[in-house]
């Protein structure tokens, strides 16, 4: 019934109508950012965990090589292709939701953060948390997660329909060359791990972070600002060895990351060791700057 109006259209208003409705199907096309994908598929991911579970949804969004830790580092995908598939009924549903999201000017990389619950489903208690992925999109254009590091929280972040925040800086276009501009970002996390080993806290975070930068930690609630940043900074006294597994950088020199493994010692303290991922921002007039730094300390033996 609803196709049989166009019948009664002259041929040339059909025509109009035709082109019209393509062209309106190719503005909205063209309206669509590599951002908006990239979200999309974050918000994908997590409907895919909770219809129909955790385990088809990770197999499904991350890539061959995407990373995770349990707590070591490993191959998500393989891992969870080698174990076996659930049976019976669900024990606890995961879901989560970006609240903040960057992309690379190339729009082959970018990574979105947000709150994640777990819910049991037989007492319904929940766990907090905040996730954050690291996304590339793929040769056949889709987006995959590559690296995904996530810490507990004491309590509800952000609500799960949080508006999300896309911030942008004015000046990110890159004047070097890729090389050069992949030189620069591994000089500026060399350099910021310097200042970790030598306990300069305040000076590492000053120098290389934004208003903007955030900072994760397990069963604390997160920094998401420099204020915050540098006042827990002045609070540090130990020293940190940062030891890189892996360093990548978008096309366009702007936009990278990197993970590895962490020492920190206090006097008079035992050494705890873990894991962090850092994703860094090119500005112009300041260089590379850290905007989101996760850590997951390993398990006490």
């Amino acid at each position: 019934m609803r196709a049989t109006w166009l019948s009664c259209l002259p041929k040339q208003s059909l025509v109009i109508l035709l082109l019209g409705t393509s062209l309106v199907h190719k503005t909205k096309q063209e309206q669509t950012s590599p951002l908006q994908t990239l979200v999309q598929a974050e918000r994908d991911f997590a409907k895919d965990s909770v219809a129909r579970s955790t385990r088809e949804a990770f197999i499904e969004a991350f890539a061959d090589d995407g990373i995770g830790f349990q707590p070591e580092p490993t191959k998500v995908k393989t891992d969870l292709q080698k174990q076996p598939a659930p049976t019976g009924p669900r024990r606890s549903v995961l879901n989560w939701s970006p609240i903040v999201a960057e992309i690379s000017q190339a729009g082959d990389m970018g990574y979105t953060t947000g709150p994640f619950v777990v819910e049991n489903l037989q007492s319904h208690a929940r766990l907090h948390g905040l996730y954050s992925s690291l996304w590339k999109k793929q040769p056949s254009g889709a987006w995959k997660v590559v690296l995904d590091m996530g810490v507990s929280t004491p309590n509800e972040v952000a609500m799960l329909d949080t508006p999300i925040s896309t911030p942008t800086e004015k000046d990110t276009e890159r004047p070097l060359k890729y090389e050069a501009a992949l030189s620069d970002l591994k000089k500026a996390e060399t350099g910021f791990g310097k200042l970790l080993a030598s306990a300069k806290f305040e000076s590492a975070y000053q120098k290389y972070s934004l208003d903007r930068t955030r900072l994760h930690r397990p069963a604390a609630m997160p920094l998401t600002n420099q204020r915050e940043v540098l006042d827990w900074a002045k609070q540090q006294k130990h020293e940190v060895k940062l030891s890189r597994i892996k360093l990548e950088m978008a096309q366009s020199g702007d936009f990278g990351y990197s993970y590895g493994s962490y020492e920190a010692q206090s006097e008079g303290k035992s050494k705890e060791k873990g894991y962090y991922t850092h994703i860094w921002r090119w500005v112009n007039q300041k260089g590379w700057r850290l905007i989101l730094e996760v850590e997951n300390p390993l398990p006490k033996a």
